[in-house]
C-alpha cells in the first residue's frame, strides 16, 4: 500500500503537469484524462500494479517485446500497453510513456479542435461575404 501511494504522488505529478489535464476515477482506479479522453491510469492487473498507456501500434509492438509490458485487456487492441510497476521505476521513462499517451489521446483531441474552429472560421467568413 505504501509503494502504491508513491507511485501515485509520482503519477500524479507526472500527469498534472501536462495542460488540460484532470484526475477522476474509474472503475476505482485513479485515471488521468484531457478533455474526458483517458491517456493513464494506475490500475490492479493479474496481481500487478500496472499503468495503461496509449502508445499506438509501432511504438505497442516494440514495448511487448520488454517483458515489464503487457497488451492491455479490453483496449490493447487500440494500441495501449499496460507497464508492470515492479521492481525499480525509471520514472524517467514513465514519464516519457506518459507524455506520449497524453499526445496520442490529447493530439487528436486539439487537431479536432483546431479543425472545428477552421470550419467555424470559414462558415463565419462565407456569411460576412453575402
Amino acid at each position: 500500500m505504501i509503494q502504491e501511494t508513491r507511485i501515485l504522488r509520482s503519477l500524479r505529478t507526472a500527469c498534472l503537469s501536462l495542460p488540460a489535464t484532470t484526475e477522476t476515477r474509474t472503475f476505482g482506479h485513479p485515471t488521468f484524462q484531457i478533455r474526458g479522453r483517458t491517456f493513464a491510469v494506475l490500475d490492479e492487473y493479474a496481481g500487478f500494479l500496472t499503468l495503461p498507456l496509449k502508445v499506438g501500434f509501432p511504438m505497442q509492438e516494440q514495448l511487448l517485446r520488454d517483458q515489464r509490458f503487457l497488451k492491455t485487456p479490453y483496449v490493447g487492441r487500440h494500441g495501449w500497453v499496460s507497464l508492470r510497476l515492479t521492481g525499480r521505476l525509471s520514472w524517467k521513462e514513465i514519464r516519457a510513456l506518459v507524455a506520449r499517451s497524453y499526445a496520442q489521446v490529447g493530439g487528436r483531441v486539439e487537431a479536432v479542435t483546431r479543425v472545428t474552429r477552421r470550419k467555424v472560421s470559414r462558415r463565419a467568413s462565407t456569411r460576412g461575404a453575402r
